[in-house]
């Protein structure tokens, strides 16, 4: 069974007159391991797409099944849980308390989790380690660049050794090098087994992954496979 499996997903926002479709009728399967693009023009349903597959918004219609369960059936007790343990985060703009160090920002998943407080220092040093910033544990956001900024966001993301990782846009506030850093980085995730979902504007982005899923006007358009890979040492912006 594939881990990700939707049918006729659709979503609307208002009512009446003034009801927009972001997503009409799309269908696709995600398998374990898979690395997928996901792109589009903007307003073409991407954001929509990711957040409810990422468990932060329900569809209007249409079927949902994560490894096995039907979401629709999920109270959302259980879909916070499920987000906080099998699913990380990177986004574009961060998102990193501004106060916070580099420890305390990687932290915070595990305050919502039910892993023993003694156990969180051994799994935030290996989520900052494996994006190469020990060095930077006690640095705030100022004090850090752009492309640590998103490493330290990967780390966090990497806290609950999640199953899929859902990254919007992650070099898109980033220079070349930074973002070859990030490719880089997705790469040795897919490598290890984590399910990636890209959501990108670039093509040459999206060729990182295995395939490429393009959305217009909340339809899926395509679904194609990449005949040639490219890897982080071909990240250009």
């Amino acid at each position: 069974m594939a881990l990700i499996q939707i049918a006729d997903l659709t979503k609307i926002y208002g009512e009446g007159a003034a009801a927009t479709p972001a997503l009409a009728g799309v269908s696709c399967a995600v398998e374990r391991g898979e690395y997928v693009a996901v792109m589009g023009p903007s307003g073409s349903g991407k954001s929509t797409f990711l957040h409810i597959l990422g468990l932060l918004d329900r569809p209007t219609s249409g079927s949902y099944v994560l490894d096995g369960a039907s979401v629709a059936e999920l109270d959302d007790d259980v879909l916070a849980r499920l987000r906080n343990e099998r699913i990380g985060f990177i986004f574009q703009q961060f998102n990193l308390l501004p106060r916070a160090t580099v420890r305390e920002n990687v932290q915070l998943p595990l305050l919502y989790s039910n892993v023993p407080e003694r156990e969180w220092p051994a799994i935030i040093e290996r989520a900052v380690a494996r994006v190469g910033l020990m060095q930077r544990m006690e640095h705030t956001r100022a004090q850090l660049s752009g492309g640590e900024q998103q490493r330290v966001a990967i780390a966090r993301a990497l806290a609950r050794d999640p199953q899929i990782i859902f990254a919007d846009e992650p070099t898109g506030n980033l220079d070349s090098a930074s973002g070859r850093q990030v490719m880089e980085l997705l790469e040795q995730l897919h490598a290890d087994g984590h399910t990636i979902m890209l959501i990108t504007h670039e093509q040459a982005t999206a060729e990182h992954a295995q395939r490429i899923l393009r959305l217009h006007d909340g339809h899926l358009e395509s679904d194609t496979r990449v005949a040639q890979r490219r890897t982080a040492a071909q990240f250009t912006r």
